[in-house]
């Protein structure tokens, strides 16, 4: 991919640099299955089209970067529950470096459980400083599209529990460290890393020679969601993660039950 790297590299810059433009109350704003162009929340103004132009440079967007796979449309906007054009739409965003986004996503579960699939949809996004959490939002993005939502969910509740898990364990050790590879993020030297744990849990079952094209993929696509999570905060006026984006309005994670996200869904 061409230019993705440079738009990853910058995703969480943008969200600290770029002007707040906070737009509460337009749902499927980021949905690429309704919409044939999404918001850009760092295109460049006139000036910089000129200056970019001189140098025979051109604008880029995420889309463009993307679209070279079948897939691209999940991974801006992965769909783990209900129906991916329902007017309704429940944006999930994650921290796994906060215990606090375990307890966000099952409260999300639970008020999808009382909703109309065919009428709103639970879309999974993530952003963390602790770099393995991309690959472990990536697997749940190639469930979802490869599989189906209920396995991506279930997956999800996994990993979201045990990540936490496994912090506390570390912690008790006197070894507690930021999870920057899969190795980072176990209790012993045996254990599988997660995503690779959980790859043996998943069907149709992967076979054993895909498993490592699957965990490339992953940060991939994982890459790719957390930069458009960025664009999400910045269009929503979102300031800290977990939260959830009901139809267009904000939840901060103290404010969050499945009640509150029922009754913004109705």
């Amino acid at each position: 991919m061409k230019t993705l790297s440079c738009l990853l590299f910058f995703c969480l810059a943008a969200f600290v640099l770029a002007p707040s433009a906070a737009l509460a109350g337009k749902a499927n704003a980021f949905n690429p299955f309704v919409n044939s162009t999404l918001p850009n929340m760092r295109a460049p103004s006139a000036e910089d089209k000129s200056a970019m132009q001189a140098f025979g440079a051109h604008e880029t967007t995420l889309q463009k970067e993307a679209a070279y796979r079948n897939t691209w449309k999940a991974e801006l906007y992965p769909v783990l529950w209900g129906k991916a054009q329902a007017a309704g739409e429940i944006l999930v965003l994650l921290d796994f470096s906060q215990p606090a986004s375990e307890q966000v996503w099952q409260a999300a579960l639970q008020a999808s459980k009382k909703l109309d699939p065919a009428q709103n949809k639970l879309v999974l996004f993530g952003q963390s400083r602790e770099q393995y959490a991309t690959d472990l939002l990536g697997l749940g993005i190639w469930i979802a599209s490869m599989r189906d939502g209920k396995q991506a969910a279930d997956y999800m509740t996994f990993a979201l529990h045990r990540w936490n898990e496994v912090k506390k364990g570390q912690r008790a050790a006197g070894h507690s460290k930021p999870f920057t590879n899969e190795y980072d993020a176990v209790l012993s030297d045996t254990e599988l890393p997660l995503h690779y744990a959980y790859m043996k849990k998943i069907r149709p079952a992967i076979a054993e020679p895909d498993e490592l094209p699957l965990a490339k993929y992953c940060y991939e696509a994982g890459g790719v969601n957390v930069y458009q999570t960025t664009q999400i905060r910045q269009y929503y006026g979102v300031q800290a993660l977990p939260a959830v984006v009901v139809n267009g309005t904000v939840l901060e994670a103290k404010a969050i039950t499945p009640e509150a996200i029922y009754k913004l869904a109705q």
